[in-house]
């Protein structure tokens, strides 16, 4: 959560402004930031981008789609799962999964156009 200072977020707040969330169930740490925003009579609502939903919708058939089990199926190393730097490492790792499995299927819909 955010410092209860309210001189902090004002600065969080900047870097927000042509940012969007992307993490593993964003929807959870969202509701977080939202939440501290909202306490503090700010407005907080950026574009979000969750690598659970990206996972199915580009790797389908998965019994799961928790970080740990898509590190496991991926080969993406999580040594200290649940602590946010790890964790961020790896949902960018993933987000990287997904955007080259998005931009090899525009290639080859591309090629078949042609």
């Amino acid at each position: 959560m955010l410092p209860c200072s309210t001189k902090s977020p004002t600065v969080s707040w900047r870097s927000w402004a042509t940012a969007s969330s992307s993490a593993t169930n964003v929807n959870f740490d969202y509701g977080f930031l939202s939440y501290e925003y909202e306490r503090l009579e700010r407005r907080f609502r950026f574009p979000k981008l969750c690598t659970c939903v990206g996972m199915r919708r580009r790797y389908p058939g998965h019994k799961s789609y928790g970080l740990g089990k898509l590190c496991a199926i991926c080969d993406i190393e999580l040594e200290d799962h649940h602590r946010a730097p790890c964790d961020a490492r790896a949902a960018a790792r993933l987000l990287n999964l997904i955007n080259k499995k998005r931009d090899d299927g525009l290639s080859a819909e591309a090629e078949q156009a042609a």
